[in-house]
């Protein structure tokens, strides 16, 4: 009798560890699987954003990296991939593009910042050209020798630098706001530092999963229509497939360049537009780049049929919540507080609540409520 008792309580134990074994084994095939050499952009960014331990990832080339062997030096060539590695890893990035200088390095621009992030630092690297609007000399690239090169996939000059550089290329994209989550977990493998990464791009996926819950499902037809100026002029406005048409849709409107996009011009953030046209359009609502173009709309007897001017619903966008670059999030934020409750201060609250976290954890900086308001 006793020996029956000892071998049931052997098979029991025994049973109890083939499950701990069994629990264990489950919980670490959750981690997200390694991506073929011969994904698509859009298969990497399905791998990418399924989890916030990303450690392998397939860039918008089809190129697969591991976080088991990070570079230890890079080269961006567009501002928004540059100040992103300045972020994860300063010590590794070897240059800025001129375009980052007149962004963060100047008087006006964003500066502030880079306070907490080595700012007499970066202002002695090296300065190259930005990819997608000169060509960046090679021979500059050779004699910096990062390990890796970062740039867009909307650049037309990549295919020629890699072949006189032969150096390897990663290659990220801001088309859309969830293209620049992919592209910090993409940025996070490669520099070794996929922690903050996937922190940072979870942030960004978790904020727009919450305002498209509640825009996804405001039917087209009770949706405003946007007039969005695109940056040089207020007779400019911006194609489908941009991260400004993006965000105007996420945060409940009707980017009224879609009508005018197709497949040449989709992902042109200038496309000239007629005054017939915006007042054929006669947009619900305006957005101007900046003052000056809020003040050239306003005043201008031209666009005072305009159904955004004469109800009041022009709007200037905010110097710390611009729809482009690292700004992007805060201001979709506030793109969304302005289409769906406007006049409403309870509206920007969120704005205000949201950004001072965003701002830390992009940049460990401490913005403030005045900050917050600048125009841009």
């Amino acid at each position: 009798m006793k020996n029956k008792r000892i071998i049931t309580l052997s098979l029991v134990i025994v049973m109890a560890a083939l499950l701990l074994f069994g629990c264990s084994s489950t919980k670490t095939s959750s981690s997200p699987p390694a991506t073929g050499a011969s994904a698509s952009p859009s298969a990497a960014s399905a791998a990418a954003s399924s989890a916030s331990n990303v450690t392998t990832v397939t860039d918008f080339a089809g190129t697969t990296f591991s976080a088991a062997k990070p570079v230890k030096t890079v080269m961006g060539l567009h501002p928004i991939f540059t100040m992103l590695a300045l972020r994860l890893a300063p010590a590794k990035v070897v240059s800025v593009d001129k375009v980052f200088t007149t962004s963060y390095l100047v008087k006006g621009s964003l500066t502030d910042l880079l306070t907490n992030l080595g700012l007499d630092q970066i202002k002695a690297l090296p300065v190259t050209n930005t990819s997608i609007m000169q060509p960046v000399d090679p021979e500059q690239v050779l004699n910096l020798n990062p390990d890796v090169v970062v740039t867009l996939n909307k650049d037309i000059n990549v295919a020629k630098l890699k072949d006189e550089t032969k150096k390897p290329f990663v290659i990220v994209s801001k088309n859309t706001l969830q293209d620049y989550s992919k592209s910090m977990r993409i940025m996070g493998v490669v520099l070794g530092n996929t922690t903050e990464a996937n922190q940072m791009a979870d942030y960004w996926d978790n904020i727009i999963s919450s305002i498209s819950a509640k825009t996804d499902p405001i039917a087209a037809a009770n949706r405003l229509n946007v007039y969005h100026c695109a940056s040089g002029s207020i007779y400019a406005t911006v194609g489908k497939d941009t991260i400004m048409a993006s965000i105007v849709r996420i945060a409940g409107g009707n980017n009224l360049g879609d009508q005018i996009s197709n497949t040449s011009n989709s992902v042109n953030e200038t496309i000239t537009v007629s005054m017939d046209q915006i007042l054929k359009w006669n947009p619900d609502v305006v957005v101007a780049n900046n003052s000056k173009q809020y003040q050239e709309i306003m005043s201008s007897p031209e666009w005072k049929a305009v159904n955004a001017v004469k109800n009041g619903r022009v709007y200037c966008q905010l110097k710390y919540g611009k729809i482009d670059g690292l700004t992007t999030i805060p201001g979709l934020i506030w793109y969304n507080a302005i289409l769906t409750a406007p006049g409403d201060s309870s509206a920007m609250e969120s704005y205000y609540k949201e950004a001072p976290k965003y701002y830390q954890l992009f940049f460990k900086y401490n913005i403030t409520k005045d900050d917050l308001n600048l125009k841009q």
